[in-house]
């Protein structure tokens, strides 16, 4: 981090996990608190952070500049805004509804295929579906069926069928 400052760096993100600990474990925080000590640049804290008060406790805990959110926003990218929300204003948002939720995944599935063309987008959509819909009900045969899926179309077909199962309306 020194080096990097000396460099010409404006500023440092600091994962706090080695190489080798993956994803495994817990994020070391201390890592972050003793690189924001000796730096005078901004430190950007990132690890373990998946709901606004992680974000809160991360910063309190190592006096960083700000917060990188990385696996926590994986089918949930509405944390960013309420990680920013609790940590500017105190207030912590709600979670989206359900038909929120399908709204924005449709969403997704639309700027992901007008970017990178259909079959692209909807292949790269799968993984993106897969997060999306963890921990909802019957989503396993769902996740199936949409792994097989080659079009927007068929996508929306079988989240417009899923949500009416779960008595939401899209």
């Amino acid at each position: 981090a020194r080096l990097a400052e000396a460099k010409g760096a404006q500023a440092v993100t600091l994962h706090a996990r080695t190489r080798d600990e993956y994803y495994q474990g817990v994020a070391d925080w201390e890592w972050i608190a003793r690189v924001k000590e000796a730096i005078s640049i901004p430190v950007i804290g990132n690890g373990d952070v998946d709901s606004p008060q992680k974000a809160q406790a991360l910063m309190a805990e190592t006096g960083c500049d700000g917060v990188m959110i990385g696996r926590g926003i994986l089918g949930r990218p509405w944390l960013l805004g309420q990680a920013a929300t609790y940590l500017t204003k105190g207030i912590l948002l709600e979670e989206p509804t359900l038909r929120e939720k399908f709204l924005l995944m449709k969403r997704h599935l639309a700027l992901a295929v007008a970017d990178a063309g259909e079959e692209r987008g909807v292949r790269e959509m799968r993984k993106h579906l897969a997060w999306y819909l963890k921990k909802m009900p019957g989503a396993a045969r769902v996740r199936e069926l949409i792994n097989h899926l080659l079009t927007a179309t068929e996508v929306e077909k079988i989240l417009q069928e899923y949500a009416l199962s779960l008595q939401v309306e899209i």
